[in-house]
């Protein structure tokens, strides 16, 4: 079992080929630590194989401070509505650890995107969950020519990982 999972919760084809890209250059430089190769989306008990102390990494796009996450075409799911999807897809009460890979979802402390993704998914039931978000705008896994990932304030940017930018709530 792969300890980490990518989820799109949108029915997006740009988005899930972002999951596949993340992975993909993930996987290329750590031989322990990969992502299941399968992208996770929307269906019914989709998320129900997920288990307690695996990561879910949730693609999408975001802003500062908002409470919804975006499909490609600016299409808005709000942090109450993901919680809820999540729940009926069968994901594991339990589950401890959810990372938002989007855009700033970590930006504006206790007003952050993943603040109030934890909020949400405490509402739904998720009582041991720590939520994880980023406080740059990410490019979404494309591959260097090295093969390594880009996560940059922006695609010129060097040097500066997206690990280094990751909060926890």
């Amino acid at each position: 079992m792969k300890m980490k999972v990518m989820y799109c919760p949108f029915p997006d084809a740009t988005l899930i080929g972002a999951c596949e890209r993340i992975a993909k250059s993930h996987n290329s430089t750590h031989t322990l630590d990969q992502f299941d190769k399968k992208v996770l989306t929307p269906g019914k008990d989709a998320l129900k194989g997920v288990g307690m102390f695996q990561q879910i990494y949730i693609v999408a796009h975001g802003s500062a401070g908002q409470g919804s996450i975006y499909d490609d075409g600016g299409a808005p799911m709000t942090v109450g509505d993901l919680a809820k999807q999540m729940k009926a897809q069968g994901l594991t009460n339990s589950i401890r650890k959810v990372k938002l890979y989007c855009c700033n979802g970590g930006s504006n402390g206790h007003a952050s995107t993943a603040k109030q993704l934890k909020a949400a998914m405490l509402l739904a039931g998720f009582n041991n969950v720590s939520t994880y978000g980023y406080t740059l705008k990410l490019d979404q896994g494309n591959l260097t020519d090295e093969g390594s990932k880009e996560a940059y304030a922006d695609a010129n940017a060097v040097g500066v990982s997206a690990k280094s930018v990751r909060v926890k709530f």
